[in-house]
């Protein structure tokens, strides 16, 4: 095994315990506070439902250290929450009300994720591809010599066709937009490998990629869709197309 296979075999490794040991810690959590009477039968069925799942994947990610995607997530949780504990019990909050609670909300949830977003981009760390020279495009868009692309949008499209002898990957991000990632001008090399970060909240994103790139896909998902809508998969290419990735509320599509 090569170091580089043994250092993501570790990374992965560490990831994964850490995982298990914060979904341990949350289930002790959860029976003190039941045994405690804090956490009554009201209560426990009302957090107990659908936005559960946002809190796990933001708990995962976080983990991971996909600040963004798990702080959103995280907030999405207790925004959806709030108005079924609300229904639960009505003196929680006096000064709100369950009906049409993410009807008369919804702007404050929007624009916490931009101020997020925003700060990430303000104070986030330099990313690998962003050390280099970069060539701009599009402000969306950078493209470096060493093959990384990347592309942030908020409420917002982007369709691009990207050029590049020599591609890495990249990372997109698309949060309450959509995005059209069109690869097929794009050449890995015959035998490697490139990597792509596709993180995707309340959006659509659409990749074109060559038809004789091998792809493989590893995505978490909450209430969003997959499809691979390629003509023909291909199991043993020269060059492999791996795509990682979040989508919440969204779809993620693979077109050749």
């Amino acid at each position: 095994m090569s170091n580089e296979n043994q250092t993501k075999h570790s990374c992965n490794s560490k990831k994964g315990i850490i995982t298990f040991w914060t979904i341990v810690l949350i289930v002790v959590l959860f029976f003190f506070l039941k045994n405690a009477g804090f956490l009554t039968s009201v209560y426990l069925s009302a957090l107990l439902t659908w936005p559960l799942i946002l809190f796990i994947i933001s708990i995962i990610c976080l983990i991971h250290k996909e600040w963004v995607f798990g702080i959103i997530s995280l907030a999405a949780a207790k925004f959806f929450w709030i108005p079924k504990l609300l229904a639960a019990d009505p003196d929680l909050f006096p000064c709100l009300s369950a009906d049409g609670f993410v009807q008369h909300y919804w702007y404050l949830l929007v624009a916490f994720i931009a101020v997020v977003i925003i700060l990430q981009h303000i104070f986030g760390k330099e990313k690998r591809w962003e050390k280099h020279g970069c060539k701009k495009y599009h402000s969306n868009f950078q493209e470096t010599k060493d093959g990384y692309l990347r592309s942030s949008i908020v409420f917002s499209n982007n369709e691009k066709i990207y050029l590049n002898e020599n591609f890495k990957g990249g990372k997109f991000e698309t949060v309450f937009g959509a995005q059209e990632i069109d690869l097929r001008k794009c050449t890995i090399p015959a035998g490697e490998k490139a990597y792509l970060e596709i993180s995707t909240v309340f959006g659509s994103c659409i990749i074109w990629i060559p038809e004789d790139w091998k792809v493989k896909i590893n995505t978490k998902s909450v209430f969003s869709s997959l499809e691979n809508k390629r003509m023909q998969n291909i199991e043993n290419g020269d060059a492999t197309l791996i795509i990682n990735g979040e989508s919440v509320f969204s779809s993620l599509e693979i077109r050749s």
